[in-house]
């Protein structure tokens, strides 16, 4: 990514020269670069299942070295056997994680060094404060800390469901209503996510729905309104109150590659209200960020956020609040 902008910046210098008659030759010392360990990972009131790997980005615990913005390499730099453990609020090891090499991605695993799993299971608190330290051979030890956040006050919610275009419809659509009592005096991070569960509460698949026309009230027709599974800030609702409606489309029933012996039909919804730390949402906004500017050589640079001391990379902490709604 670094690598190809600076070719950009290269290739319009030569271009230039050429078209101006250019003789300059100029040598230009780069800093060495010195590699630091980095890492991301997002910690969740959430057992780390494989399950909850596929279905929550940055969930998996990553561990890999810094690259120079010279660097050639087109893959993260993973790094292997690094010693990575979770601590409480008094200093207790709570996890310890251990490296397998395998990402779980959303439709099947994929192998790639520097990915690891949580062996105790531990899950963490809404409020509770938490770092993570990791060390691995001749780099300096790094850690990072997150405070998570609280549990989510919805007062209100509701979905009506609307009539499918044909009886063979593969997706089902409704409208999808809920308040969120935000707290004033604070600057809170929200998330939205609904997904499609059958009559045992497990998921018809694993990606979550969509919106098919999303809006909120008032609507003020920039980034940081509120839209069905994308992070925005309190910033624009001074009320206390928060008010979300959607037109959203979900599975009706599942797929051949989830259905197993006999089809699955949708019976619920499950809308998860997610409270980010302001970590975990500076991260995905800048890295968001940077995707855009990407090969523009006249773009202005984006850092990407990290929290990590000594290091590279983000904690982030997502508190999840889960409500289960009646499909008619």
């Amino acid at each position: 990514m670094r690598t190809s902008k600076f070719k950009s910046l290269a290739l319009l210098f030569l271009a230039a020269c050429s078209m101006f008659g250019c003789e300059l030759e100029q040598d230009v010392d780069l800093p060495a670069h010195t590699p630091q360990l980095s890492l991301r990972l997002m910690l969740m009131n959430a057992a780390p299942t494989v399950e909850n790997y596929q279905v929550n980005k940055f969930s998996q615990l990553f561990v890999g070295r810094s690259q120079s913005v010279m660097s050639s390499e087109a893959t993260l730099a993973g790094v292997a056997d690094a010693d990575v453990k979770l601590l409480n609020e008094v200093g207790q090891v709570v996890e310890v994680y251990q490296h397998t090499g395998t990402y779980h991605g959303e439709y099947q695993p994929s192998e790639m060094q520097g990915y690891y799993e949580a062996t105790k299971g531990f899950v963490p608190e809404a409020g509770k404060t938490y770092k993570v330290q990791a060390s691995y051979f001749k780099f300096k030890p790094i850690e990072a800390t997150v405070k998570m956040p609280a549990e989510t006050a919805v007062p209100s919610m509701s979905f009506d469901s609307s009539p499918p275009a044909s009886p063979d419809s593969y997706y089902k659509e409704g409208d999808l209503k809920l308040t969120i009592a935000d707290k004033g005096g604070e600057k809170n991070y929200y998330r939205i996510v609904v997904y499609a569960l059958d009559s045992a509460h497990a998921r018809i698949e694993n990606y979550p729905a969509y919106s098919v026309n999303s809006y909120s009230e008032p609507e003020f027709g920039n980034d940081e309104r509120l839209r069905l599974g994308e992070p925005f800030t309190d910033e624009l609702y001074t009320s206390g109150s928060i008010s979300f409606f959607s037109k959203i489309s979900f599975p009706g029933k599942s797929s051949l590659r989830f259905q197993g012996d006999k089809a699955r039909a949708t019976k619920y919804l499950e809308v998860q209200v997610q409270q980010l730390s302001a970590d975990e949402y500076l991260y995905y906004k800048t890295l968001q960020a940077q995707h855009r500017t990407d090969d523009n050589p006249f773009a202005e640079h984006i850092n990407v956020h990290n929290n990590v001391h000594n290091g590279f990379g983000v904690l982030g902490g997502v508190t999840v609040t889960r409500f289960m709604l009646d499909v008619p």
